[in-house]
């Protein structure tokens, strides 16, 4: 846990780089992100949305912090808000696959743990079978699928969507490390099995 002192020494830090001007847009935007889950990590959720908040009145297309801001709200206990939040970024990043995959997993995330699974399996397969988007981002979005699936006892259509993923790779280097985090995924949810 950062103490007041530390939490206060890397916000001023943090602060000190946002107001860089070299400092690219998506930098920038990590970097607010960053600065408000230390915030968070500290329990000034609260503080740390109305930060992001803060952000996203001069800048409304800072997508990543829309998203961090979903995903802080859904902490919050606010998982309806933070879907909403969700969605207005998963529109702005319809151009940025790397921020779109990322909104998506959250808006999923959320589903799941407010009892949705069937919904946040369509979110992600909605983003799975765009061929418009990358390979690697559609397969991910496969084997989040997949993992959702195992969670629910779908092991079948898991291993199935996890098998699909791995067709789908368009490279060899893709296809190996689908392999390995497959083979990951399986041998933990075998022994997860066993366990119970």
């Amino acid at each position: 846990m950062i103490r007041a002192g530390q939490l206060d020494s890397a916000t001023k830090l943090l602060d000190d780089m946002i107001q860089l001007d070299e400092l690219g847009e998506e930098s920038k935007q990590r970097l607010i992100v960053r600065k408000a889950l230390q915030m968070a990590g500290s329990q000034k959720i609260s503080e740390a949305i109305a930060e992001l908040d803060r952000y996203l009145t001069s800048n409304p297309n800072f997508v990543l912090v829309q998203v961090a801001k979903g995903e802080l709200l859904a902490r919050n206990g606010k998982p309806q808000e933070a879907i909403a939040v969700l969605d207005q970024a998963i529109v702005q990043a319809k151009l940025n696959p790397d921020v779109l995959i990322e909104a998506v997993a959250g808006k999923a995330e959320i589903l799941l743990t407010t009892d949705q699974a069937d919904l946040a399996l369509q979110e992600l397969d909605k983003f799975a079978e765009d061929t418009q988007m990358p390979t690697d981002l559609r397969c991910e979005a496969m084997l989040q699928q997949a993992m959702i699936m195992r969670k629910m006892g779908r092991r079948r259509p898991a291993t199935l969507k996890e098998n699909k993923a791995i067709e789908t790779a368009d490279s060899p280097a893709l296809k190996r490390e689908l392999l390995t985090v497959v083979e990951q995924i399986r041998a933990k949810s075998e022994n997860g099995s066993e366990q119970q």
